[in-house]
C-alpha cells in the first residue's frame, strides 16, 4: 500500500507540474517563438482542458475493467510523446495538435486515473490515500514554476518541455507499472454510511443527485481555473499594488497545502461529504474577502489563507465524496463522468474574466461574480447530498421488508 500511495504521489507531482504548470511560465515565450498571441497559446491549452474531460469517462471506465497499471502506463507514454512533439513544434498547427495530444495524457494520469486507481486497492485507507496522493501533487507549482524558469532562462522552451517529457518516460511510466498492482483489484469495502445502492446512479433520483453534484463541482472548477489565471489582476483590483499582489497570491500555494494536512488531521471523525461542506462555506468566505479587501495587506492575506484551504481540500473533496454517496463500484466511470463539466469550466474560465472586461465592465465585478459561483456551488452540492439521502432512506426499508430474516 505504501509503495502505490508513495509512486502515485511522485507521480502526479511530476505529471502535474510537465501537463498544468509548465505552460505559466513558457507561455509567453512560446507565443514570441510562433509568432502569435498569448491568447492562442492559451486557447489551445484550453482546447487540451476539454479533450481531457471527453477522454474522462472512457479513462475511468478502462480503469474499473482493467484496472490502472496499464492506463496510467500508457497515460505516461503519450504525455512524453506528445509533449516531445510540443517541444519539436515546427509550426503552429503542429503546436496546437501536440496540446491536443497532451489532453489525452493528462486525462489517463491526473488526480482522476489516480483516484479510480487507489479505489480499487486501498480498501478503508481510500481517503486518508487520496489525501497523502494530494499533498505530494500540491507541490508539483513549487517544481515546475522555478525549474521552467531556469531552463527557459539557459536553454530556452523548447529544453523545458522536453525534459519533462523524459521525466514522464524515464520516473512516471516505470513508476506506474511498478507500483500498481495489475488488475483491478478488490473493490473497497463499504463504509457503514455508504448506501446500500452503491455503484452508478440509476433511480432517477439519484440520477439527479449525481447531476447536482456534477453542477457544484463544475462551479468549484471555474471558480479555481479563473482565480489561478488572475489572482494577481484582482488583488491589484482591489488597491493592492503589482508587487504586493505577486507576494499574497504566493502564499496560495503553501496554503493548499495546510489545508490538505488539515484534512488528513480530521479524516478520521469527519465525513467526506460534511468535509465538502465547510470547504465550500469557506470559498464563499475567502471570495467575499477579497471583495472587501480594499487595498488592505491582512485582508489580501486573509483572503489567500482561506482561499488556498479551501482549494486545497476541494481537490480531496472531488476524489473522496462520490465514493461516499454512491459506493466504490464502477467508481472510475463515475468519477470519469463527474470530470467533463469540470474540465470544460477550466477551459473557459481563464477567458472569461478578461471577456467581462472586454464588455466594459470592471475587473472588479469579478468577485462578486465569483461569489455567486461559489454560493451555486454550495446549493448544488446541498441538494446532491439531500437526493441521495432521500433515496438512501426510502430504499433501505424496502431492502429491509425484503430481507428473509426480517419476519423471523
Amino acid at each position: 500500500m505504501i509503495r502505490l500511495i508513495v509512486g502515485l504521489g511522485i507521480t502526479q507531482l511530476i505529471s502535474w507540474a510537465a501537463l498544468i504548470y509548465t505552460i505559466t511560465v513558457l507561455g509567453g515565450a512560446m507565443a514570441r517563438d510562433f509568432a502569435i498571441s498569448d491568447t492562442a497559446v492559451f486557447g489551445a491549452f484550453s482546447a487540451s482542458l476539454l479533450v481531457s474531460g471527453l477522454v474522462g469517462p472512457r479513462v475511468g471506465a478502462t480503469i474499473d475493467r482493467r484496472g490502472g497499471r496499464v492506463v496510467l502506463a500508457w497515460g505516461s507514454a503519450i504525455a512524453a510523446a506528445s509533449l516531445m512533439a510540443v517541444a519539436l513544434a515546427p509550426s503552429t498547427a503542429w503546436f496546437v495538435f501536440a496540446w491536443v495530444c497532451v489532453g489525452v495524457a493528462r486525462g489517463m494520469t491526473l488526480y482522476e486515473a489516480a483516484f479510480a486507481t487507489l479505489s480499487q486497492h486501498a480498501g478503508d485507507a481510500f481517503r486518508r490515500a487520496v489525501t497523502i496522493v494530494t499533498l505530494f501533487g500540491g507541490f508539483a507549482g513549487t517544481l515546475a514554476f522555478p525549474f521552467s524558469l531556469v531552463m527557459l532562462e539557459h536553454f530556452g522552451w523548447r529544453a523545458a518541455i522536453a525534459a519533462f517529457a523524459v521525466a514522464e518516460l524515464a520516473i512516471c511510466l516505470p513508476l506506474h507499472w511498478w507500483c500498481i498492482p495489475a488488475g483491478p483489484g478488490k473493490r473497497a469495502a463499504a463504509a457503514p454510511h455508504e448506501p446500500r445502492n452503491a455503484g452508478a446512479p440509476a433511480e432517477a433520483s439519484t440520477r439527479h443527485g449525481f447531476l447536482a453534484l456534477t453542477i457544484s463541482f463544475a462551479f468549484t472548477a471555474f471558480i479555481t481555473s479563473a482565480v489561478a489565471a488572475h489572482v494577481v489582476g484582482l488583488l491589484q483590483s482591489t488597491g493592492l499594488s503589482a508587487t504586493t499582489a505577486v507576494w499574497i497570491a504566493s502564499l496560495i500555494g503553501p496554503m493548499q497545502v495546510a489545508g490538505r494536512l488539515v484534512e488528513f488531521a480530521l479524516g478520521r471523525t469527519r465525513s467526506a461529504v460534511a468535509i465538502g461542506i465547510a470547504t465550500l462555506v469557506l470559498l464563499i468566505v475567502s471570495l467575499v474577502t477579497l471583495w472587501l479587501a480594499d487595498a488592505s495587506l491582512a485582508i489580501g492575506i486573509l483572503f489567500a489563507a482561506m482561499y488556498g484551504c479551501a482549494n486545497g481540500v476541494q481537490t480531496i473533496v472531488r476524489g473522496t465524496v462520490p465514493a461516499e454517496l454512491f459506493g466504490h463500484r464502477g467508481y472510475g466511470s463515475m468519477i470519469g463522468r463527474l470530470s467533463v463539466a469540470s474540465f470544460a469550466a477550466r477551459a473557459v474560465a481563464p477567458v472569461t474574466l478578461p471577456l467581462v472586461a472586454s464588455l466594459g465592465l470592471a475587473i472588479d465585478l469579478s468577485a462578486p461574480l465569483l461569489v455567486t459561483m461559489a454560493l451555486l456551488a454550495l446549493s448544488a452540492y446541498v441538494v446532491a447530498i439531500r437526493r441521495v439521502r432521500w433515496h438512501a432512506g426510502r430504499v433501505r426499508p424496502e431492502i429491509k421488508s425484503a430481507d428473509p430474516a426480517a419476519s423471523e
